[in-house]
């Protein structure tokens, strides 16, 4: 049989049951928020970057890769086949203009000249020759015709004291015909003596033309050689820095090899390439900076070359302004190109804990030593700043680096 229990029993028993649960219950929490503490995830200030939120320019930017080039650099190439017999300055000295850098052996050169001499006085007195044959036919043609013209001058009077003998009764009718058909012949004769001087002086005029087209032919062949052997002699076409020299003394040189480079390194260009996927991002006079170590350097895109290549575009950039002896031709730079531009944006700087996403959750220093987690909104970026566009107030302190390996709780100890 159940024993009867009073209800103010009843009522003290569960009054103590749920001072327990209540008395566990803090326990347990307690517990567990030491245990949460305790284990909570830390990290040395040393090893993370922070930085305050304020407001500044933004650049959206897409980066590629370019080479630094001089603006201005003049190839310099061999005038003919020959051997290099010395050189007076190397690579990375500035020279003058006029300048002798590199000297050509020319003992071929001046066996070629000499024979040419020697060609130029054969024509010459050719051309003496002929000029004194033309003289002589030309006299003697002109001798022949006057004998003839004299002829039929003689011919023509015999003709008509002939015509009158004959009408007197003193001659015969054959006596005049035979006259006329000598003065026929005498006609044909002198009218084929003309041709004949033609043919003959034009002839002799035409040797004498072929003669002079051959001497200037030599004239000129021998100004090329002489010209040749000047430019044996290489020197600097213009002040600058010499950027290559061919210096293999007794090496062999082929007619039309670069064999000299001389740039001007007082201004700079650059040449660079990216992916065609940005073509419509690219376009002339877009503003552009590049940067070698912590310096940066102005620009604007001043060519784009319509050919895609490897599924790459390539473009040259000209700088805003005259950079004397910043680096060396060819070095190898950081190219940013601006897409876009804000002048009052709240940002930081970039680094690590930035994802790429326009979403992304950022740790915001709490005091000293804590660190809570919050979601923001990004918008521009470049290499440099962050745009935080929700999320961050100026002036609060944002953990930029340094959290690759920390695992996302809502807090972070920072330890000093």
């Amino acid at each position: 049989m159940d024993k009867f229990i009073e209800p103010n029993i009843l009522k003290r028993r569960k009054r103590k049951l749920l001072i327990k649960y209540i008395f566990s219950t803090l326990i347990l929490l307690v517990i567990i928020l030491i245990l949460k503490s305790y284990f909570k995830e830390s990290v040395d200030r040393d090893n993370i970057s922070i930085d305050v939120a304020e407001y500044g320019s933004m650049t959206n930017t897409i980066s590629t890769i370019g080479n630094l080039n001089p603006e201005f650099e003049e190839v310099v190439i061999s005038p003919v086949n020959s051997t290099l017999k010395r050189v007076n300055f190397s690579e990375g000295i500035k020279v003058n203009d006029g300048d002798t850098i590199i000297i050509l052996n020319t003992d071929e050169l001046k066996n070629k000249i000499l024979d040419e001499y020697n060609l130029i006085e054969l024509e010459k007195n050719k051309i003496n020759q002929l000029k004194l044959n033309l003289r002589k036919k030309s006299n003697d043609l002109r001798v022949q015709e006057i004998i003839k013209s004299l002829e039929i001058e003689n011919l023509e009077s015999n003709k008509v004291n002939a015509e009158k003998l004959y009408k007197i009764g003193g001659g015969t009718q054959n006596e005049v015909k035979k006259i006329e058909n000598e003065l026929k012949i005498s006609l044909l004769e002198k009218d084929k003596l003309k041709k004949e001087i033609f043919i003959s002086l034009s002839t002799q005029k035409s040797s004498l033309k072929e003669a002079n087209i051959s001497l200037k032919i030599h004239q000129q062949a021998l100004n090329n050689l002489i010209e040749k052997l000047n430019k044996s002699f290489v020197r600097a076409p213009r002040k600058g820095v010499i950027t290559y020299v061919f210096n293999n003394i007794g090496d062999k040189v082929s007619q039309g090899d670069i064999i000299l480079r001389i740039a001007d390194l007082s201004s700079y260009m650059v040449r660079a390439t990216i992916s065609d996927s940005y073509a419509e991002k690219i376009l002339l006079g877009q503003e552009i900076f590049i940067q070698i170590g912590e310096q940066k350097y102005y620009g604007k895109i001043s060519s784009i070359n319509p050919e895609i290549k490897d599924n790459e575009i390539s473009f040259n950039i000209k700088l805003d302004k005259t950079y004397e002896k910043i680096y060396k031709p060819k070095m190898q730079v950081d190219v940013y190109i601006v897409t876009n531009r804000k002048e009052h944006s709240l940002r930081v700087h970039n680094g690590t804990s930035f994802v790429g996403s326009k979403s992304n959750e950022l740790y915001i220093m709490d005091g000293e030593n804590i660190a809570k987690k919050t979601k923001v909104e990004i918008g521009l970026s470049n290499n440099e700043y962050v745009e935080i566009k929700k999320g961050v107030k100026p002036g609060d302190k944002v953990i930029i680096s340094g959290l690759e390996t920390i695992r996302r709780t809502d807090e972070i100890k920072i330890n000093d």
